[in-house]
């Protein structure tokens, strides 16, 4: 799912980088012909042809519109977006605010990851007031490098984030050339939190290979968080072709303590062509807080193969630590290849 996210935050970053650098430029040259070709020809320019920018029109600063966005990578191109559209207050971020009323693009095409760059010092700076009104793209395309088929998508989305324990978010996609549904839906003010989240996608579906575990089989899960801050109700249930697994129980996010049971059953999966098992349960129950918890569970694995060659023949194991907290007793645990 990690990596699923991430592809989201480089497209929608990328995209609202761009757009937000290009609007500190175009406020002098923006609403002239003349202006907007030394635009796009300047981008190209001092990005070293990383982005390229064609169609650019609108009313400078507050609308802008863009018949085709282009980045590249030392690979070549990695993400295309066409008719893009935005409507928003620039003036707004003079208060760290950054109000987008609408941003639409017409067609997105993600054609795989783009290459990593040298990893950078981790910012500490404090998020602005974010305020997407409306966030729409009309047709997603995932390349098979990236879905690991052809994969095209409508998206819809909205969010307000005024700070982390403020915030509110919906995002909706549809798969169109082929069965798939995901939806995640956020609330969350200083007294409670309402979050939910479905999908559903067929065997080999996007989401599977974008996770690489084209294996894995039907994707199904429906996870559920409501009430109180001091007193949520969780509950997760989800499969994976074979796989079954369930989480339920409360959390209290004023103290940071849970009261969690969990049950996880897959029998034999190749979920890729490099991990694979025979047999696996885990099953238990987490209490107390972040500091002190306290935590009873078992875990069983028979015959597992992973990435690199290696593997364990079985492997069953306990955690009881309801009187003792922190011990973990191995009841068997044998080496060898799967």
């Amino acid at each position: 799912m990690r990596r699923a996210w991430r592809v989201g935050a480089w497209t929608l970053g990328s995209v609202l980088v761009v757009l937000v650098v290009l609007v500190t430029v175009v406020l002098i040259a923006g609403n002239t012909a003349a202006g907007r070709a030394l635009i796009e020809r300047s981008i190209a320019r001092y990005s070293d042809g990383r982005v390229q920018l064609s169609g650019l029109a609108g009313s400078f600063p507050s609308a802008i519109d863009l018949g085709r966005l282009q980045l590249r990578d030392e690979h070549g191109v990695w993400l295309v977006a066409e008719r893009v559209s935005l409507r928003w207050s620039p003036l707004a971020l003079l208060v760290r605010h950054l109000d987008i009323e609408r941003l639409d693009l017409a067609r997105l095409e993600i054609e795989r990851r783009p290459v990593s760059q040298a990893s950078k010092k981790e910012s500490t700076t404090r998020l602005p007031r974010t305020d997407i009104r409306q966030l729409s793209i009309g047709t997603l395309e995932l390349g098979p490098q990236l879905a690991g088929m052809p994969a095209t998508l409508s998206v819809a989305g909205s969010a307000h984030l005024l700070s982390l324990e403020h915030a509110s978010a919906t995002l909706t996609a549809h798969r169109t050339n082929g069965a798939g549904d995901y939806e995640i839906r956020l609330w969350s003010d200083p007294s409670r939190v309402d979050a939910s989240l479905t999908l559903e996608e067929p065997a080999g579906g996007a989401l599977a290979n974008l996770l690489r575990v084209p294996g894995l089989g039907a994707l199904s899960v429906t996870a559920n968080l409501n009430g109180p801050r001091n007193a949520e109700h969780l509950r997760v249930t989800a499969s994976a072709g074979e796989l079954r697994a369930l989480a339920q129980g409360s959390l209290d996010f004023t103290q940071r303590s849970a009261d969690v049971t969990y049950h996880l059953e897959a029998p034999a999966m190749t979920p890729a062509a490099s991990l694979s098992w025979e047999r696996i349960t885990l099953q238990g129950q987490f209490r107390g807080t972040v500091t002190a918890p306290r935590a009873d569970g078992k875990l069983r694995i028979d015959r597992l193969q992973i990435p690199g060659g290696g593997g364990l023949a079985s492997l069953a194991a306990s955690v009881a630590n309801g009187c003792a907290p922190g011990r973990i007793v191995i009841a068997r645990h044998t080496l060898g290849s799967a």
